[in-house]
């Protein structure tokens, strides 16, 4: 008895300290008072069976503890916490996994891994009589992985297998029975599949649980099958980012999953936030591009500044980032889905404007806008019959060496502005700021930059 008390003692402590378990739902089907085992044949996060597979008992005992209702109210209620003094809980907090109180309750098998996560937690003690370690030691026992799934680490194999007399005889695979559909895993783990966009594997396969997560352990924090996260999502999601250009998170240690959730989420495309909120959750500062040498080639401004300009391309607020960057991979630099050129200079092609140094700004842009001859609705930036963005893109400004062409980017900022049009504030000639100031009238508009006094247009 005085054992049973020290053991629950210690449970009680640790199950109370952490988050993981729903107590409402627990202790509204258990209630406080009273004794005796749950009749309920399902009774989440515990099976039916629960007082003989409550992994948590095994800790240091090496045997199960038979539980009553009043039991289980000694860890699972508030008042239970509350009696936790400040340094207790303090010394007891750990990283919450999600999960239910038992396995919450383990730590990781190597002591290397203790050290890396500070999760200080109850050590897996393999269950005594184990009768399948004689044949499958190395997935049974604490220490066969870095990091051991507790059933798998404390031997508790009949959690999720029933082996009859011809397996313990013969090793015959026929003679097992394996509980592996994710139903079977939500007896402990709370669901993953809650959320309004789920993950097409959790709804394709019913025991896609296992398809990323080795059910017996692994070496990398939550029994990943592969070594990296970008290594485990690429086994399906092939091609994601192969291309010449890549962003910077898919490379990451987090890699897909800085944008995704790995199983469910109230975004489309398993995304964390809604698209704007989760691009700026990085550019809401300045970011430096690296080369493969180490050495900044430039410095994304912060989005967050930009997207808080007077005036807000279209495109973005129609389309958002995604409509002229790929969030994964692409030929073009700066991750743009189209070809877009970054010089102050470029020929102009007629024939092919779609696919030639402007493609991207084609996708929404008529290219008429660039015809010489036009009859007025083609662009507002016209004086009178003169296409003025003709003039300065296609024909150099009259210049002979038709590469000098301006570039949209010249005069536009393709993010935001506090100028009409996006006209932008400055562009860089060499090391060589060119301001740029820009005023609308009624019927046109005045430019004064560095380069020319101000000059005037009138559409009529």
């Amino acid at each position: 008895m005085e054992l049973r008390i020290q053991q629950f003692a210690l449970f009680g402590l640790l199950a109370a300290a952490l988050t993981g378990c729903s107590q409402q739902r627990l202790l509204s089907a258990l209630g406080q008072q009273g004794g005796g085992n749950p009749t309920a044949t399902y009774l989440f996060p515990h099976p039916s069976d629960w007082s003989n597979t409550h992994v948590s008992f095994y800790a240091e005992s090496g045997k199960a503890l038979v539980g009553t209702n009043k039991d289980c109210a000694t860890c699972h209620s508030q008042q239970a916490q509350q009696a936790l003094s400040s340094q207790q809980a303090m010394k007891l907090q750990g990283p919450s996994l999600n999960v239910s109180c038992s396995t919450n309750c383990h730590a990781p098998s190597t002591s290397a891994a203790r050290e890396k996560y500070k999760i200080a937690r109850i050590k897996p003690t393999l269950a005594p009589n184990n009768e399948c370690s004689a044949c499958h030691a190395d997935t049974i026992g604490n220490g066969a992985f870095e990091f051991s799934h507790y059933p798998s680490g404390a031997g508790l194999c009949k959690t999720c297998h029933e082996a009859d007399a011809s397996h313990l005889a013969s090793g015959s695979k026929q003679g097992v029975t394996t509980k592996q559909n994710n139903e079977d895993c939500y007896r402990c783990h709370f669901p993953k599949d809650d959320k309004a966009n789920v993950h097409p594997l959790l709804l394709k396969d019913k025991a896609s649980c296992v398809a990323c997560h080795n059910p017996h352990g692994a070496d990398r924090r939550y029994f990943l099958r592969e070594k990296t996260n970008g290594a485990l999502c690429q086994k399906c999601h092939t091609g994601i980012a192969t291309a010449k250009v890549q962003h910077g998170p898919v490379n990451s240690e987090q890699s897909c999953l800085s944008c995704h959730e790995a199983h469910s989420s109230s975004q489309p495309k398993l995304l964390n936030y809604n698209q704007q909120t989760l691009c700026l959750t990085c550019h809401n500062q300045e970011v430096q591009v690296t080369q493969a040498d180490g050495s900044v080639s430039r410095t994304i401004p912060n989005m967050a500044d930009k997207l808080q300009s007077e005036n807000i391309h279209t495109a973005i607020k129609k389309f958002n980032c995604t409509g002229c960057h790929s969030p994964h991979s692409t030929e073009n630099e700066r991750l743009l889905v189209s070809n877009y050129s970054t010089s102050n200079y470029n020929a102009f092609d007629a024939v092919t404007p779609s696919s030639g140094p402007y493609a991207l700004c084609f996708k929404c842009h008529d290219a008429g806008m660039f015809n010489k001859d036009i009859v007025g609705p083609e662009t507002n930036f016209r004086d009178g019959t003169k296409n003025l963005h003709w003039f300065h893109v296609v024909d150099a400004t009259g210049q002979k060496d038709k590469r000098n062409g301006r570039s949209c980017r010249v005069c536009h900022d393709p993010h935001g502005s506090s100028q009409s049009a996006n006209i932008t504030g400055s562009w860089k000639m060499k090391n060589f700021d060119v301001t740029v100031e820009y005023k609308t009238t009624p019927q046109g508009g005045t430019c004064t930059n560095t380069c020319h006094n101000s000059r005037s247009y009138l559409r009529n």
